[in-house]
């Protein structure tokens, strides 16, 4: 991951600045490439987690291994909380692949959109 000495990455307007944090790590998301890598990764690099958030907005995106010690064989749990003013929503989706996980972070890389009508609601869990 590459951090401007400033810590300002130039490539991303300070507003949009992401994050990525896993066990060992912590730094500016330089770029999607590395984030995809993390994530594909995550079987057998021992991050653990990953999140990808921006640093003052609260939302964030974050996966981990269901089962840790299945390896590449366990499920994905991933999760998102999105805010709306004061309140936010926490949504819970499970996947097989890193794959099927990508696009929820892609999205949020790249300030689109994202559909998680298909995604567990969980936002009790943490009220």
């Amino acid at each position: 991951i590459h951090i401007e000495r400033s810590g300002v990455c130039k490539s991303h307007h300070p507003r949009t600045m992401k994050y990525l944090n896993s066990r060992n790590h912590e730094a500016l998301a330089a770029d999607y490439d590395t984030l995809r890598e993390y994530i594909s990764e995550l079987p057998y690099n021992g991050e653990n987690f990953v999140v990808l958030y921006r640093d003052a907005s609260g939302d964030y995106v974050q996966t981990a291994l269901e089962n840790p010690d299945d390896d590449e064989n366990s499920r994905y749990l991933v999760e998102a909380r999105v805010y709306h003013g004061e309140n936010f929503t926490h949504y819970r989706s499970f996947f097989a692949t890193a794959a099927e996980v990508l696009p929820a972070f892609e999205a949020y890389y790249h300030d689109r959109p994202f559909d998680y009508s298909g995604w567990q609601d969980v936002s009790a869990e943490f009220t």
